[in-house]
Protein backbone atom coordinates (compact mmCIF):
# COMPACT_ATOMS: atom_id res chain seq x y z
CA UNK A 1 0.00 0.00 0.00
CA UNK A 2 1.68 3.50 -0.91
CA UNK A 3 1.20 6.16 0.91
CA UNK A 4 0.32 10.38 -0.24
CA UNK A 5 3.66 12.21 0.58
CA UNK A 6 3.11 16.02 1.75
CA UNK A 7 5.76 18.51 1.73
CA UNK A 8 4.39 21.30 3.82
CA UNK A 9 6.17 24.84 2.95
CA UNK A 10 5.44 27.47 5.86
CA UNK A 11 4.55 30.64 3.74
CA UNK A 12 5.17 32.64 6.81
CA UNK A 13 8.80 32.07 6.51
CA UNK A 14 8.84 34.22 3.80
CA UNK A 15 7.39 37.23 5.99
CA UNK A 16 3.63 38.28 7.11
CA UNK A 17 3.12 40.90 4.13
CA UNK A 18 4.47 38.66 1.19
CA UNK A 19 5.42 41.62 -1.98
CA UNK A 20 9.45 40.47 -2.59
CA UNK A 21 9.54 39.17 -5.87
CA UNK A 22 12.95 37.40 -4.43
CA UNK A 23 10.87 35.72 -2.48
CA UNK A 24 8.77 34.99 -4.73
CA UNK A 25 11.29 33.00 -7.04
CA UNK A 26 12.40 30.78 -4.15
CA UNK A 27 9.09 30.15 -3.07
CA UNK A 28 8.41 29.10 -6.71
CA UNK A 29 11.88 26.70 -6.46
CA UNK A 30 10.34 25.17 -3.43
CA UNK A 31 7.03 24.14 -4.53
CA UNK A 32 8.72 23.07 -7.76
CA UNK A 33 11.54 20.96 -5.95
CA UNK A 34 8.48 19.22 -3.29
CA UNK A 35 6.78 18.59 -6.39
CA UNK A 36 9.59 16.65 -7.76
CA UNK A 37 10.02 14.16 -4.31
CA UNK A 38 6.45 14.41 -3.18
CA UNK A 39 2.92 13.59 -4.50
CA UNK A 40 1.58 16.63 -2.97
CA UNK A 41 3.22 20.45 -1.49
CA UNK A 42 1.05 21.94 0.92
CA UNK A 43 1.29 25.49 1.43
CA UNK A 44 0.40 26.64 4.69
CA UNK A 45 -0.33 30.40 5.09
CA UNK A 46 -0.61 30.54 8.65
CA UNK A 47 0.38 33.85 10.11
CA UNK A 48 0.88 35.78 6.76
CA UNK A 49 -1.62 38.66 6.85
CA UNK A 50 -1.53 39.64 3.30
CA UNK A 51 0.31 38.16 -0.52
CA UNK A 52 0.79 40.38 -3.39
CA UNK A 53 -0.06 39.92 -6.86
CA UNK A 54 3.15 40.09 -7.99
CA UNK A 55 4.85 37.56 -5.53
CA UNK A 56 1.83 35.38 -6.73
CA UNK A 57 2.11 35.68 -10.30
CA UNK A 58 5.59 35.32 -9.78
CA UNK A 59 5.11 31.77 -7.81
CA UNK A 60 1.91 30.28 -8.31
CA UNK A 61 1.39 31.93 -11.95
CA UNK A 62 4.64 30.75 -12.80
CA UNK A 63 3.78 27.16 -12.21
CA UNK A 64 0.68 27.43 -13.51
CA UNK A 65 1.86 28.90 -17.13
CA UNK A 66 4.67 26.18 -17.13
CA UNK A 67 2.79 22.97 -16.15
CA UNK A 68 -0.56 24.01 -16.30
CA UNK A 69 -3.82 24.76 -14.41
CA UNK A 70 -3.55 20.92 -13.30
CA UNK A 71 -0.71 21.65 -11.00
CA UNK A 72 -3.02 23.09 -8.73
CA UNK A 73 -4.55 19.70 -8.48
CA UNK A 74 -1.08 18.82 -6.17
CA UNK A 75 -1.26 22.28 -4.15
CA UNK A 76 -3.27 22.13 -0.47
CA UNK A 77 -3.77 26.14 0.86
CA UNK A 78 -4.05 25.95 4.51
CA UNK A 79 -4.68 28.55 6.95
CA UNK A 80 -5.55 30.98 4.12
CA UNK A 81 -6.94 34.20 5.42
CA UNK A 82 -9.36 35.80 3.95
CA UNK A 83 -7.31 38.37 2.33
CA UNK A 84 -4.84 35.75 1.05
CA UNK A 85 -7.62 33.53 -0.43
CA UNK A 86 -9.21 36.66 -2.46
CA UNK A 87 -5.74 37.82 -3.59
CA UNK A 88 -4.59 34.18 -4.68
CA UNK A 89 -8.29 33.82 -6.36
CA UNK A 90 -7.74 37.60 -8.15
CA UNK A 91 -4.52 35.70 -9.48
CA UNK A 92 -5.85 32.37 -10.63
CA UNK A 93 -9.06 33.20 -11.44
CA UNK A 94 -9.53 30.69 -13.94
CA UNK A 95 -8.28 27.46 -12.90
CA UNK A 96 -11.42 26.10 -11.16
CA UNK A 97 -11.78 24.91 -7.37
CA UNK A 98 -8.33 24.92 -5.12
CA UNK A 99 -8.29 22.46 -2.52
CA UNK A 100 -8.68 24.33 0.74
CA UNK A 101 -9.30 27.61 -0.68
CA UNK A 102 -12.87 27.70 -2.35
CA UNK A 103 -15.87 25.99 -1.46
CA UNK A 104 -16.10 24.14 -4.77
CA UNK A 105 -19.82 24.00 -3.69
CA UNK A 106 -20.36 27.38 -3.76
CA UNK A 107 -23.05 28.89 -6.42
CA UNK A 108 -21.91 29.46 -9.86
CA UNK A 109 -20.93 33.57 -9.95
CA UNK A 110 -20.07 34.08 -6.25
CA UNK A 111 -16.78 33.04 -4.40
CA UNK A 112 -17.10 31.28 -1.17
CA UNK A 113 -14.40 30.89 1.21
CA UNK A 114 -13.26 27.47 2.71
CA UNK A 115 -13.44 26.80 6.46
CA UNK A 116 -10.02 26.77 7.75
CA UNK A 117 -8.75 27.72 11.01
CA UNK A 118 -8.02 31.42 10.55
CA UNK A 119 -11.74 32.06 9.65
CA UNK A 120 -14.54 32.12 11.75
CA UNK A 121 -16.82 29.21 11.97
CA UNK A 122 -19.95 31.46 11.42
CA UNK A 123 -18.02 33.04 8.18
CA UNK A 124 -19.82 31.10 5.21
CA UNK A 125 -20.16 34.01 3.54
CA UNK A 126 -20.02 34.80 -0.22
CA UNK A 127 -18.78 37.24 -2.31
CA UNK A 128 -20.41 37.91 -5.58
CA UNK A 129 -18.21 37.80 -8.13
CA UNK A 130 -16.15 40.69 -9.42
CA UNK A 131 -16.54 41.62 -13.34
CA UNK A 132 -15.58 43.61 -15.73
CA UNK A 133 -18.04 46.23 -17.08
CA UNK A 134 -19.17 46.01 -20.55
CA UNK A 135 -17.25 48.78 -22.58
CA UNK A 136 -20.29 51.79 -23.05
CA UNK A 137 -21.15 52.85 -26.50
CA UNK A 138 -20.98 56.22 -27.10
Amino acid sequence: MTSTSTKVIRMADYGRRMRKSVHAQVVHDRIAQALKGSQRVCLDFADVESIGATFLDRSLGALVAWHGATILQLLEFEHCSRSVALSIGKVLPRTGPVRGLVDVGAAPGSLSLAQSDSTAPEADRKLAARRKPAPRKI
